[in-house]
């Protein structure tokens, strides 16, 4: 199942050539669902930088390090077959440059560091990194450093909001929530 915000940007671009960056990729679960529903995204930049700024921060060091290494090889492997239309970059996306995308973006979707003061950070970066008229979304609306990051992001720009339920799914026999996804128009 697409989430939400990647059905958003399926509807507005149809089968036209894409560009996009995965922001907070993890073991690549989304990642994948892109690409292989969407074979017009001919580049997807993802960007995790695994340990410093991410989730795992709040484990003690030993154990961080296990969980963000076996994570982000599960995330490269599960990956491999789309290296052709993948580029790794192991960093904060408030931190990424003109070198590291290099091109313009058509959509960004945004899982990274929850923390209002990254999330910000990635809005403003994404802002100026997606095309007029491309798409800046993300996951777990609904947490409140994303609520106030998002608000302020679309008063200071200008531009609505939209959002919608990603529904559910099966794991171990259990159904699970997806939470909501979030999008606006970059303007």
């Amino acid at each position: 199942m697409m989430r939400k915000t990647m059905d958003a940007v399926k509807e507005r671009f149809g089968n036209q050539i894409l560009v996009g960056a995965e922001v907070g990729v993890s073991n690549g679960i989304h990642a994948i669902n892109i690409l292989q529903k969407m074979p017009n995204v001919r580049m997807l930049y993802l960007v995790d930088p695994y340990l410093k700024g991410s989730i795992w921060e709040v484990h003690k060091e030993g154990a961080k390090q296990k969980i963000s290494e076996a994570i982000k090889t599960a995330g490269k492997n599960k990956l491999s077959p789309f290296n052709n239309r993948t580029r790794w970059i192991y960093k904060q996306f408030e931190e990424c440059t003109i070198e590291d995308i290099p091109e313009p973006l058509d959509f960004v979707y945004i899982d990274g560091n929850h923390a209002y003061e990254h999330v910000i950070k990635d809005l403003t970066l994404a802002g100026q990194l997606v095309k007029k008229g491309g798409v800046i979304g993300g996951h777990d609306a609904g947490d409140l450093g994303i609520e106030r990051a998002i608000k302020e992001f679309c008063e200071a720009k200008q531009i609505k909001r939209y959002g919608a339920n990603n529904g559910k799914f099966m794991v171990h026999g259990v159904l699970k929530s997806q939470g909501w996804d979030w999008w606006v128009i970059n303007g």
